[in-house]
C-alpha cells in the first residue's frame, strides 16, 4: 500500500514537472490593484464606467510653496471652459492654493495661475490650458444625507484613487461657523482632498476634504455660489484676461 502510495506521488512530480517546462502553460497571472482601497470601493462592475467616465474630469493638484518644496498632494475638478484667442481654457476648482496641474493622461504637468481664493470656504480657482483628455462634468444638486457616494483622487502620480462612503449628519462644536460642511461616513484616498464627491449616476455632488474626525463635503451648489459671485462682480473677465496674458508673457 505505501509502495502504491509512493509511485503515485513520484508520477504526480514527473507530470507537474513536464508541465512547467511546457510554454503554453507559461500564461500571466493575475495582477494585483495598484490600490487596493480603490478595488474594494469599486467591487460593482456597473459603476467602474461611470467612474472612469468622471475620473476624465479631475487632475491631480501638485501645491509648491515660494522656497520651493511641494506640500500635500490634492485633486481638482473642471467647473468652466471656454476659448480665448483660438485657444481652449479650463476653470478648476481645488482646495488650496497651487501652481503645478497633472492631466488625467498621467504625462503632462502644466503651471495653473490662482484666480481667486475664498479663505472661508477653503477653495481656489486655478486658470490652465484646455487638454484633450479633460472633460467638462455633469453637475447635480447637493449631496443628500445617508447618500451613498465615491470620493475621486489622484495621487502624486496622477493615478485614479476612489473610495466610498455615506453622506452623514454630525453636528462638531469646533466647526462652529462652517455649518455648510456636511461629513462624510468613510476615507477619502490618497491625494484626495479637493477630489469629487460623485453619486452612483457619476454626477458631481460635492468636493471632499481632509478634516478630523471625519472628512467632509462641500456641496457643488456652495462652490457655484462662490464662483457666480466671482462672475458677477465682474473679476472674472479681467483677471483672466490678465492671467492670459501673464501666461503668453512666460
Amino acid at each position: 500500500m505505501m509502495d502504491d502510495i509512493w509511485k503515485w506521488h513520484m508520477e504526480c512530480a514527473k507530470v507537474r514537472k513536464a508541465y512547467a517546462k511546457d510554454a503554453s502553460n507559461n500564461l500571466p497571472s493575475r495582477r494585483f490593484p495598484k490600490d487596493k482601497g480603490t478595488a474594494e470601493a469599486v467591487l460593482d462592475p456597473i459603476y467602474k464606467s461611470t467612474i472612469l467616465a468622471a475620473a476624465r474630469s479631475i487632475v491631480s493638484v501638485t501645491p509648491i510653496s515660494k522656497d520651493g518644496p511641494r506640500r500635500p498632494q490634492c485633486t481638482g475638478f473642471v467647473i468652466e471652459k471656454f476659448k480665448h484667442s483660438g485657444s481652449y481654457f479650463a476653470v478648476v476648482v481645488t482646495c488650496s492654493k497651487v501652481l503645478s496641474v497633472g492631466f488625467p493622461n498621467k504625462k503632462t504637468f502644466v503651471e495653473a495661475k490662482l484666480l481667486y481664493f475664498n479663505d472661508h470656504y477653503d477653495i481656489a480657482f486655478l486658470l490652465l490650458p484646455m487638454e484633450s483628455s479633460l472633460d467638462l462634468p455633469c453637475f447635480g444638486c447637493c449631496p443628500n444625507y445617508h447618500q451613498e457616494v465615491f470620493v475621486l483622487g489622484r495621487d502624486k502620480e496622477a493615478f485614479l484613487r476612489v473610495r466610498r462612503g455615506v453622506i452623514s449628519w454630525k453636528e462638531e462644536s469646533d466647526l462652529m461657523g462652517h455649518n455648510y460642511y456636511m461629513f462624510l461616513d468613510g476615507e477619502i484616498p490618497e491625494g484626495g482632498s479637493g477630489g469629487p464627491v460623485i453619486d452612483h449616476d457619476g454626477m458631481f455632488r460635492g468636493m471632499a476634504f481632509y478634516d478630523s474626525p471625519k472628512p467632509v463635503v462641500l456641496s457643488v451648489s456652495t462652490i457655484f455660489i462662490c464662483f457666480n459671485m466671482f462672475v458677477q462682480f465682474g473679476y472674472k473677465m479681467t483677471l483672466m484676461l490678465r492671467v492670459l496674458a501673464s501666461m503668453k508673457a512666460t
